[in-house]
């Protein structure tokens, strides 16, 4: 039976699904979404036009700090020519749904730069598991965050909730990872809300500028299906720097390792005997698979990757 995770974006009134859904991960292990704002691929992310001054906009940065995209030349921005006014709030939203349930996982990655008022204003995102009724910031969800903000980064224009508050020095890439097959949520289909809030003190400080959101499905269940007897055990699962390859029966037999990511590409390749220690600090955050190779066999595991 053929598996779809359905990306799907709000685009006509709040909370309604597109018509024209994203499929990933069809007939695969795994697939990905790549939102880089350029072409016809921004009418998947929904702008809340009921705010009042919703200041989201989807363009060429033109700001002194925020001054260019991550995948040039679009991005979305608070703004693209001006700081961000007082006493704002300013939301858009991605919807996503695992249909018709059976893939096991989601990682959700982003490119960003921000500027705020620390403490006072700031960046939230929130998870919906009932398509906009309630909310709750994504920190207090069972998920895996990655480069995240802490319970101690706190905005006091947003009840003092979590969010990404003072000045990024450079480019930063955030994300968690969400999994159905490890864990019970209460629904297969989630909303994802970013926002921008103000107080009413003007700093005038750019806002918040985010590129390349990357959405990616996974299918646990077909990767323990090519897994087969589980030669290898690899853990810490998730890691930050450092994996560790070892065989459950002792061999001196020689492996081929190949790392790939959401797409496919190959990152990284290695050759070992007997267990193996592998360094994995410059692989971005988000979700690999392991190819480790001998003769005619091949073993398969999956990674997740954070940043600490």
């Amino acid at each position: 039976m053929k598996l779809f995770l359905i990306i799907v974006f709000i685009v006509a009134t709040l909370f309604s699904i597109a018509q024209t859904p994203i499929n990933i991960g069809e007939d695969g292990i795994m697939g990905g979404a790549l939102i880089n704002f350029e072409d016809t691929n921004s009418q998947y992310i929904w702008i809340d036009t009921t705010q009042n001054n919703n200041i989201w906009q989807i363009g060429m940065p033109q700001k002194y700090i925020l001054d260019s995209s991550y995948s040039y030349p679009n991005s979305i921005i608070t703004d693209s020519l001006t700081t961000y006014p007082i006493q704002n709030r300013s939301s858009f939203y991605i919807s996503i749904i695992n249909y018709p349930g059976t893939f096991d996982g989601v990682t959700f990655t982003f490119r960003h730069k921000y500027d705020f008022d620390t403490l006072y204003d700031g960046g939230i995102i929130e998870i919906s598991f009932d398509n906009g009724l309630s909310w709750s910031n994504i920190i207090n969800e069972n998920v895996y965050p990655g480069n995240f903000y802490s319970n101690t980064d706190t905005i006091n224009s947003y009840y003092n909730s979590p969010g990404f508050t003072g000045t990024s020095d450079e480019w930063i890439q955030s994300g968690f990872d969400l999994f159905w097959g490890l864990q019970q949520f209460p629904s297969d289909t989630f909303l994802i809300k970013f926002s921008l809030s103000s107080d009413s003190i003007e700093t005038y400080q750019e806002g918040w500028l985010i590129d390349d959101i990357c959405i990616c499905a996974y299918c646990w269940d077909r990767i323990n299906k090519k897994n087969n007897d589980n030669k290898f055990i690899v853990f810490p699962n998730p890691a930050y720097d450092v994996i560790n390859i070892n065989q459950k029966e002792s061999s001196n037999n020689e492996y081929e390792l190949i790392i790939y990511d959401i797409y496919g590409n190959e990152v990284m390749r290695r050759s070992f005997r007997g267990n193996n220690k592998l360094n994995i600090s410059n692989l971005g955050i988000g979700i690999y698979i392991i190819s480790i190779q001998n003769n005619n066999q091949v073993y398969y595991k999956k990674i997740i990757k954070n940043i600490r």
